[in-house]
Formats: C-alpha cells, sequence, structure tokens
C-alpha cells in the first residue's frame, strides 16, 4: 500500500503536516487528509499541487483566496434559485483577491522605499 508524506508550501519552504495519508479529498472549505489509521487532518482552503508516487509524497497549497474559490465551485447551481449564493460567493472571492493585491502593493512599496 501507498501510503504518502504531506507537504504544505508556503513562502518557499516546504512543511511536513500529515504522514501515512492514504486518502485526500476536498470538503466545503478544506483538503481533507485522512491517514492509515482513519485520523484526519483538515487545511483549509488547499489545493494539491502534487502526488509523486515514487517519492510517496504529496505537495498542498493553500490560500485564503483558494479558500473562498471552493465555496464559490460549491455553491454554484446551474439554476437561478442560488443566485444570490453565487453572487455572494462571488463577492466574497474578489474581496479576498482585492486583500491579496493590496498586500502585495504594500510589501513592494515598502521594499522600495
Amino acid at each position: 500500500m501507498c501510503e504518502f508524506k504531506v507537504y504544505l508550501e508556503t513562502e518557499g519552504k516546504q512543511e511536513l503536516i500529515a504522514e501515512d495519508i492514504t486518502n485526500a479529498k476536498l470538503d466545503e472549505n478544506s483538503l481533507v487528509l485522512t491517514d492509515i489509521l482513519g485520523r484526519t487532518t483538515k487545511v483549509e482552503g488547499a489545493l494539491i499541487t502534487e502526488i509523486d508516487v515514487k517519492k510517496e509524497s504529496l505537495r498542498v497549497y493553500t490560500s485564503p483566496v483558494i479558500f473562498e474559490l471552493l465555496k464559490l465551485f460549491i455553491s454554484f447551481e446551474p439554476d437561478l434559485s442560488a443566485l444570490n449564493e453565487l453572487q455572494s460567493a462571488w463577492k466574497a472571492v474578489k474581496a479576498r483577491g482585492d486583500e491579496l493585491i493590496g498586500s502585495f502593493k504594500s510589501t513592494r512599496e515598502g521594499a522600495q522605499h
């Protein structure tokens, strides 16, 4: 059986966050990692970026924008009854994106002074 070590990528570094993982799935807000004993680790707003079976490693990336996008995708239904929920979810995604861009601008401006 193949069990994975899971690494979280943040700021160019990799941090081991779980071991002996046999299952990974998305729920409403998180990537849920389940180990061989059935214990779970939740990583909010995360997506899998790489799976390497030979190295038995799985890499994930997390971001507030991903969290909001997941909620957007989950709320989407192809009928108009979900329109208000979809609009609210889109506004949240846009707000998080605007925050992220503002943060990058502040960091960049601070580095230039």
